[in-house]
């Protein structure tokens, strides 16, 4: 071989320095995408949904009051039974106690931790399956989706299931191709974890999984060689402990509540139900495609490649295996009577997988199949959203000039509901105040999607990967680190709070007037009891009461009831905002 022809890059040199290159720069940018999208602010947000206050409830019920079997908080009938299992609470409780704080850092940092570790475990498998550069792009597009992003920040339960589900069905899928038995250790492990995080399902999920790739494989060899009996015994030993030691501490209410409410009446058209969330299959999948944005956009390609592909679809095929898992928990939700949109983040392993896998194809030009039909879909798209960005950034820019000129052109807009101006008055002002991040990070994401439109009509893969996770990581940043952070601000009571209880003192009960809420009893650390008789003389003292119910019986009850001043509680006009009212002495 000659000097020159040394210094020529072939297809099979140039394929393995990337895969070289992957291997090792890929979990580094993975951890630094974590931290810059999850881990940094992550208590910057105060609680201002009731679903995180009222997690966050239990966790405070955990580290101030004991009762880490079965903790009590209020709920809007009185003292209530928390409606999971607890080990997203005793994961938070212990941070915390290590934290020495019980706050939004040190409840959210376990879903935090959970997607990231979630999610170099997809990396290292679809590393294993097809190379680095599958592992890497499928476990980028996971945790750059916008449910999993969600998830991985707020003070729910959902990230710790996934997780448990996650090694679960991995596990399976690696013990069914190798026939190794130490695969089978992190599968009971995880169906244990996933139970603990949030009750049988986390059992019966995997277990569906098993009995469809043995029907599809036609043979019961993997079963036999499961260890099932002792397995199965492990798992319920683990988490049956448990529930055993919660009904002894709940009793009636604890079985009404987690085994009948939660885990029965849930899953089947039970008129008994006591919960929200009733939908339709079809509300599932839109769910999905919000959910899995901004890589939803390249489905199509992944489900068309497969197409083209089936007759090499074998049933041992790993994709076979990963579209088994999808249909496994998207079916189960599907027929399920409360439906969520982040209940399906069980399935997005699986998703990220699969498009890891048809994206490293592109890149490493292993098939030659470009699918020019998606690039032509796809480049109008990504122009309007760069034109609509840049449209965003030019608003902003005006509203950091002249204040209040947003507010002024959506009010311009005939029939604009009341929550929207006011939930747009509440982002224009957190976009003046952080301007020159916004401007340029608005300008950046702006910039990534026309690029976006040009590397699509290039047939660039690379460039279009990058392009899409940098426009995803500028405008989520604007959303979760200025957008959020300012609506939450306005809706929580964590500066109130302290401030109510400076007005009423330690030694005078605080109540609800036919209200309840979550955060405020959170950030009021003890117990509030709700209220739901007249407002009369023997009213307590000092009652919280909704701005609308108040507005109502104000002329009537103005001679024996005055609202009170607080910093942070009275602001806007929103008629969902609890105000402090004094029943006058006298």
């Amino acid at each position: 071989m000659s000097p020159d022809q040394t210094d020529v890059p072939t297809p099979a040199r140039t394929g393995a320095t990337r895969r070289g290159l992957f291997t090792v720069v890929g979990p580094i940018v993975l951890i630094l995408l974590w931290m810059t999208l999850q881990l940094w602010g992550l208590g910057r947000e105060p609680f201002h949904t009731h679903g995180e206050a009222r997690e966050a409830l239990v966790v405070q019920q955990m580290t101030h009051h004991g009762g880490w079997i079965l903790p009590l908080r209020d709920g809007p009938t009185g003292v209530e039974v928390p409606s999971k299992p607890p080990l997203f609470h005793w994961m938070g409780a212990l941070i915390s106690l290590r934290h020495r704080a019980t706050d939004e850092w040190s409840i959210r940092l376990p879903s935090a931790g959970l997607s990231l570790a979630g999610d170099l475990v997809v990396y290292a498998a679809g590393t294993a399956l097809w190379g680095p550069t599958a592992g890497f792009i499928g476990a980028t597009t996971v945790l750059t989706s916008f449910e999993w992003n969600r998830a991985a920040t707020a003070a729910r339960v959902d990230m710790t299931l996934t997780f448990g589900l996650l090694i679960a069905f991995l596990a399976l899928l690696f013990f069914m191709r190798s026939g190794s038995s130490r695969w089978l250790v992190p599968f009971y492990a995880g169906m244990a974890f996933a139970a603990l995080a949030k009750g049988p399902i986390g059992v019966v999920l995997p277990g569906a999984q098993l009995v469809i790739m043995c029907a599809l494989e036609r043979d019961l060899a993997t079963v036999r060689r499961m260890r099932l009996v002792r397995g199965l015994i492990a798992v319920a030993v683990v988490v049956g402990a448990w529930y055993v030691l919660a009904l002894l501490t709940g009793g009636v209410a604890f079985f009404a509540k987690q085994i009948l409410n939660e885990n029965i009446y849930r899953f089947a058209e039970a008129n008994e139900y006591e919960g929200g969330h009733r939908h339709g299959a079809l509300y599932l999948l839109g769910g999905l495609a919000a959910g899995w944005l901004p890589w939803t956009l390249f489905v199509p390609g992944v489900i068309v490649a497969l197409w083209q592909r089936r007759r090499e679809l074998a049933a041992t095929d790993p994709r076979v295996y990963l579209l088994s898992w999808i249909v496994v928990v998207f079916g189960f939700y599907a027929v399920a009577v409360s439906k969520r949109s982040v209940y399906l983040l069980g399935l997005y392993p699986a998703l990220g997988l699969l498009v890891g896998w048809w994206w490293s194809t592109l890149i490493e030009h292993q098939d030659g199949g470009d699918p020019r039909w998606l690039r032509a879909t796809l480049r109008p798209i990504a122009v309007l959203a760069a034109a609509v960005t840049a449209l965003l950034l030019l608003v902003v820019i005006v509203e950091i000039a002249r204040p209040g000129a947003a507010e002024a052109l959506i009010t311009r807009v005939k029939g604009t509901p009341p929550d929207v101006l006011l939930n747009a008055r509440w982002v224009a002002a957190g976009l003046r105040r952080f301007g020159t991040v916004s401007v340029i990070l608005l300008a950046a994401g702006s910039a990534a999607l026309w690029s976006l439109s040009r590397t699509l009509g290039a047939g660039r893969w690379t460039g279009a990967f990058g392009s899409t996770l940098v426009a995803f990581a500028a405008i989520g940043s604007v959303v979760k680190q200025i957008v959020m952070p300012e609506i939450a601000r306005r809706e929580t009571y964590r500066d109130s709070m302290p401030a109510i209880r400076r007005v009423v003192g330690e030694s005078v009960g605080l109540f609800f007037y036919r209200a309840f809420d979550y955060g405020a009893v959170f950030y009021w650390g003890d117990h509030i009891v709700v209220y739901s008789g007249d407002l009369s003389i023997d009213a307590p003292r000092y009652l919280l009461v909704p701005r609308n119910e108040w507005n109502a019986v104000e002329a009537a009850q103005g001679e024996r009831f005055e609202s009170v001043t607080v910093p942070g509680l009275d602001t806007d006009d929103d008629p969902r905002r609890l105000l402090l009212v004094k029943r006058r002495d006298g």
